[in-house]
């Protein structure tokens, strides 16, 4: 209630006043609606500006391909593993030796999910300091620690309804690992410096070219997050079991090498000294697209 009074004077006395009330009740509850919407925007608006930084770094990072090239019968059973899993909506864990194409296989597994209409959110584990782990992942409220300006999103809540894939998984420290299993077995978590406890619907595809297995027997990391994402393994070949992939490779980087030189449609096939009708047969051959001239 509000009201107003006005008091009533006679000759210089006080004799009685005037007093009015109001109810605003509804004011009030649009005025918290309001700003319970104005909550919701700005929230709205630190997340489109999360994941406009995420899209950003994808950008900046990504290969220069965007299929895993190939027909050697080990790329034959990495594409159909990937057929396989990726409808469904089990976590993925992907193993190889560095430069194998784990992040390829991820993107392939995205692409062909459900959730291809959703963000793709990439973390390298391994460059994530230790002190800012459970900011990163879980994000924090404004004024959390010393320089925390602002409210930020965490990884998981830019992957909501997606898929976040945590690359360099082997590389999180084993105190820090069992926030992260509670995050990939419950859903929920808190940030950093606030109460409430959020839900989120992620599907997780994490990569390592270390022995997790191994790792787990030596006590350098946990059994039960391991076995968590291990539900769907991949395994990336290394290009030295897969000789017969080096040809169509070649032809593709050297492709790639000419239209960013800008030396035409022809240039490959100038360079290897060869007809382009030759080339392009070639190509056909490998399975592959010619990039078209920009």
């Amino acid at each position: 209630m509000e009201y107003t009074s006005t008091p009533i004077q006679e000759h210089g006395q006080l004799v009685g006043a005037v007093v009015v009330f109001w109810d605003v009740t509804r004011r009030k509850e649009a005025e918290d609606a309001l700003q319970r919407a104005l909550v919701e925007v700005e929230a709205l608006k630190n997340q489109l500006e999360e994941e406009n930084t995420c899209l950003q770094e994808e950008i900046e990072t990504r290969h220069n391909f965007g299929e895993i090239i190939g027909t050697s019968p080990a790329v034959a059973r990495v594409t159909q593993a990937i057929k396989t899993v990726a409808p469904t909506v089990a976590h993925v864990l992907i193993t190889g030796e560095s430069g194998t194409g784990k992040e390829l296989v991820a993107r392939a597994v995205h692409r062909l999910s459900q959730r291809r209409h959703r963000p793709l959110i990439k973390v390298n584990c391994a460059s994530v300091p230790r002190a800012l782990f459970e900011s990163e992942f879980l994000g924090h409220v404004r004024g959390a620690f010393t320089g925390a300006v602002r409210d930020r999103l965490g990884r998981f809540q830019l992957a909501d309804r997606g898929t976040l894939f945590l690359d360099e998984i082997g590389e999180i420290p084993l105190d820090l690992q069992a926030k992260l299993l509670r995050v990939l077995q419950e859903g929920e978590f808190e940030q950093v410096g606030a109460e409430r406890t959020y839900r989120v619907n992620v599907r997780s595809i994490t990569a390592t070219n270390r022995d997790l297995r191994q790792d787990v027997g030596a006590g350098r990391f946990r059994e039960d997050l391991f076995y968590r994402l291990n539900v769907c393994p991949i395994d990336v070949p290394p290009l030295r079991d897969r000789l017969g992939d080096i040809r169509p490779l070649a032809v593709h980087y050297l492709e790639q090498a000419c239209r960013q030189f800008n030396r035409g449609p022809g240039g490959a096939a100038e360079l290897l000294g060869v007809k382009p009708t030759t080339l392009a047969s070639r190509i056909k051959k490998a399975g592959l697209k010619r990039p078209t001239q920009r």
